[in-house]
C-alpha cells in the first residue's frame, strides 16, 4: 500500500523478494513499468517471464470481501 501511495518502494528489497511478490500479484502491466524511474528496473521486469495474477479470494479465503 505504501508503494502505491508513494509511487516508489518504502523499503529497498531484493530481486528474490520481487519475484515472490509477482507470484501473487502477477507481472506488472506495461503502463506501470513505463512509470518506473530506473531504466535497469524496467529492463529487469521486462526480462522476466509473464506470471498471471492469482485470485486473492483463494489466498485469503477466510477474509471478507472488504478485507481482500
Amino acid at each position: 500500500m505504501a508503494e502505491m501511495l508513494l509511487g516508489k518502494p518504502l523499503f529497498k528489497g531484493n530481486l528474490d523478494q520481487l519475484r515472490e511478490i509477482m507470484k501473487i500479484t502477477g507481472t506488472p502491466a506495461a503502463d506501470f513499468v513505463v512509470k518506473l524511474q530506473s531504466q535497469d528496473a524496467k529492463n529487469y521486469i521486462r526480462s522476466l517471464p509473464k506470471v498471471p495474477k492469482k485470485d486473492l479470494h483463494s489466498i485469503f479465503s477466510k477474509a471478507s470481501s472488504n478485507g481482500r
